[in-house]
């Protein structure tokens, strides 16, 4: 099976196209309505404001700097702008300021208590981050989503998966915080067992 021959009404550029053209995006949706009719629509300019909770726990301390952690979801900003042609952006907002290790939220609970697996306790992770951050002081009013970025190591690389916590998409949490409701949560390590 041979390539999908260019549609005659799509002019070719001969520019670099990493950045969103809007004349080109209207000019390529009108072709994609009439070459792929029902297919959904390429996504609209986007930005996605995330609320990034760094926390640590008494056995287990934080430790990728405030810096380090801004950096990384940079990073991460950039590799969607990129990789969306300018169409989607991420932004983070890194919490600062906590009293746990290099400026943590640190929880009230151990991290042996909360960590098991794919079974680790998400709720109770959750809501101790959210309730710490709020207590601090934390804006949620201008956020769309909430990553826990929690200190040690990511349980599904590990050799002992249900003494860590497993990164995942919790759809099962929901919360309104500040006037604004949130559906589900992320959980990612600051590190990867090597």
């Amino acid at each position: 099976m041979g390539a999908v021959p260019r549609p005659p009404d799509l002019q070719k550029v001969d520019y670099p196209t990493c950045k969103t053209n809007p004349s080109a995006f209207a000019q390529r949706l009108k072709i994609q309505r009439a070459y792929a009719p029902g297919k959904a629509p390429p996504i609209s300019l986007t930005t996605y404001r995330v609320a990034v909770l760094r926390i640590d726990f008494s056995d287990k301390n934080m430790s990728v700097s405030t810096a380090t952690s801004e950096t990384q979801f940079s990073n991460i900003r950039s590799f969607y702008q990129e990789n969306s042609y300018d169409v989607l952006t991420v932004t983070a907002t890194v919490s600062k300021g906590g009293s746990g290790a290099l400026g943590a939220y640190r929880m009230p609970n151990s991290h042996s208590s909360y960590a098991n697996g794919i079974n680790s306790s998400y709720s109770s992770i959750f809501r101790d981050a959210v309730n710490i951050a709020t207590a601090a002081g934390y804006d949620f009013s201008n956020k769309d989503h909430i990553l826990i970025y929690h200190a040690g190591d990511g349980s599904e690389t590990s050799g002992s998966p249900n003494s860590l916590i497993w990164s995942v998409f919790d759809p099962s949490l929901s919360i309104t915080l500040q006037g604004k409701s949130f559906s589900g949560a992320v959980f990612v390590p600051e590190k990867e067992v090597s």
